[in-house]
């Protein structure tokens, strides 16, 4: 037989298990309810109905406001309809929202890939500026591969080439090992700049941290550099950093 207190202490248990079954319940019935209307809008986004793919991915939103992916096609959608402060705002939100999942986390591709849109949207339709301005304050604020990275792409889309080549070395600094950033920073700098020597070096970067990237071992041929040959077990390990005074501001 139980105790009185041992049965008041049954039913705390008790409630609290079933508290947690319905709402662990409730929190997959919203990812499967946001997960359906985001695919409505990728299947009305195919079909290039952006308006009605908004409406499904404004949804999904409603229904998980961390559904990432949901928050970088809605900008999409926006920019196809021509409304630029919307489309900025939701890929500004795909990278924050992104970071507080794990799936967002680990999926570095996607990160890329709003980083990339993100930067073509600032380059051609920011006439004034203003997001030029968040991005290089952002980056400013908070110093590191990604934000200089965005910064970089965008300087470098408007064909301000010394304020892209000075935000892809600061993206460097802060990511010592990140190949993305030297193979594009690398390819950049040898073409169309022509800037052969300093090609030369953020390429062998990038080919010592993937030694098999066509893309940078054609670069490296065309700079008469010998690739050295990989071994197949090694684990590749970036060159040093050039020495390079990165201020904060």
């Amino acid at each position: 037989m139980f105790t009185s207190l041992s049965r008041a202490a049954w039913r705390v248990f008790f409630a609290a298990f079933v508290f947690s079954f319905f709402m662990t319940a409730g929190c997959t019935e919203v990812f499967t309810f946001s997960d359906k209307s985001y695919q409505e809008g990728m299947g009305l986004y195919r079909q290039k109905m952006y308006a009605d793919a908004a409406g499904s991915f404004r949804t999904a939103i409603r229904q998980e406001p961390r559904h990432f992916r949901s928050h970088f096609y809605l900008g999409v959608c926006y920019e196809q309809m021509g409304q630029y402060q919307q489309a900025f705002q939701e890929y500004w939100t795909a990278l924050e929202v992104s970071g507080y999942t794990l799936e967002g986390k680990a999926n570095t591709d996607f990160r890329t890939q709003v980083v990339d849109t993100l930067a073509a949207a600032i380059a051609a339709h920011d006439d004034q500026e203003v997001e030029l301005t968040r991005t290089a304050t952002r980056a400013r604020d908070n110093p590191n591969a990604e934000n200089y990275f965005l910064l970089a792409k965008i300087y470098r889309l408007r064909g301000d080439a010394d304020s892209a080549i000075d935000a892809y070395r600061r993206a460097c600094h802060w990511d010592v090992s990140n190949f993305v950033i030297r193979k594009e920073f690398g390819l950049y700098l040898l073409d169309p700049l022509n800037q052969r020597q300093d090609a030369e070096y953020y390429l062998k970067q990038a080919n010592r941290i993937d030694p098999n990237d066509e893309a940078v071992n054609a670069a490296l041929a065309r700079l008469n550099v010998t690739i050295p040959v990989q071994d197949p077990g090694a684990t590749p390990t970036p060159a040093p950093e050039k020495s390079v005074s990165v201020p904060r501001d």
